[in-house]
């Protein structure tokens, strides 16, 4: 980005804003992924496992995108796709109140990535 000693402009200052704001809200998923994940795998569901390794998938987006790293919207893509294969499964089910909550969170990243990777000056 900028060296320490010049000052961010307005449109890095939003940019930088939005990414955090995904990094929070995927830190939110991982936690309530993680916990009913850890449940499901601990009464012996192969889904909960399934659920767990997605909480560690929006964890590492959480982290990677706090401070932007170039591997943080590659793993908050992931967790995206991830989101959306729960969803797909929930709706094959069909249990469209899960459907919503899981597509809440692929919505959001790409909506965010998308206005975070605009060419600047538009």
């Amino acid at each position: 980005m900028n060296p320490p000693d010049k000052p961010l402009s307005h449109e890095d200052r939003n940019r930088l804003i939005l990414l955090r704001t995904l990094s929070a809200v995927s830190w939110l998923w991982c936690l309530w992924s993680g916990l009913l994940g850890l449940l499901g795998w601990g009464a012996g569901s192969v889904y909960g496992a399934w659920m767990t390794g997605h909480a560690a998938l929006l964890g590492l987006a959480g982290w990677g995108l706090w401070r932007p790293r170039r591997w943080g919207w590659a793993a908050a893509l992931l967790a995206a796709a991830g989101a959306v294969a729960f969803a797909v499964r929930d709706a094959r089910r069909p249990n469209w109140e899960a459907v919503a909550l899981d597509a809440v969170y692929p919505l959001l990243a790409l909506a965010i990535l998308g206005l975070v990777s605009r060419p600047r000056g538009r």
